[in-house]
């Protein structure tokens, strides 16, 4: 038996004010809550053990806004697993996700997660993803799609792992796991130059 440990970067993408920070802060077992707004990018990282594998996973929040979008797609390129968000109660929502994935034309994804939120606010628009996303199928990535609410972890959860086992080499019926981390804040030392 050999124990190895695999890097697996995740980023999110999608419009503003669509949920992309509550539904990495559901994920990490995080208050969803006040979430204030990404400016740029945030980072998180989080450890998940199965089998006998460890996957060190860094999660990539992007800002939503337009006038980020360029920063986003150089996070984007070498990322394994790309989480495309967008709210369910919004009837322009497959333009953004249409956006999206030209922003991704040129990256090479191994796992693209479609993801509608919100639908615990009972959304009345229905929205036709099968046929937005059809013309990248013949790009040969795995798309994932679904739909959650960011308030109730066990929907984000199901979707987070249910990519992972498509991106991680497992058995199949392996379970994955969320290990909890510890996170240490430590005091931040000034540095002076030429003292």
């Amino acid at each position: 038996m050999s124990y190895f440990r695999k890097k697996i970067k995740c980023c999110f993408i999608g419009n503003f004010g669509v949920g992309k920070t509550s539904f990495i802060h559901s994920i990490l077992g995080l208050s969803t809550k006040d979430v204030r707004t990404t400016l740029g990018i945030d980072f998180f990282t989080m450890t998940i053990s199965f089998n006998n594998t460890t996957a060190y996973i860094t999660l990539w929040d992007t800002a939503g806004s337009e006038r980020f979008r360029s920063l986003m797609r150089s996070y984007v390129r070498d990322s394994n697993i790309v989480f495309i968000i967008y709210d369910l109660t919004d009837r322009n929502a497959m333009v953004s996700v249409v956006q999206c994935f030209r922003d991704l034309e040129h990256c090479k994804p191994e796992v693209v997660a479609v993801i509608g939120n919100k639908i615990d606010l009972k959304p009345l628009v229905t929205h036709d993803v099968y046929n937005t996303i059809k013309p990248w199928t013949r790009q040969g990535w795995n798309i994932v799609t679904g739909t959650c609410s960011a308030r109730k972890a066990a929907s984000t959860k199901k979707l987070f792992l249910r990519c992972l086992n498509n991106t991680v080499d497992s058995p199949k019926g392996s379970n994955v796991e969320a290990v909890p981390i510890r996170l240490i804040q430590r005091p931040v030392l000034s540095k002076k130059c030429c003292t």
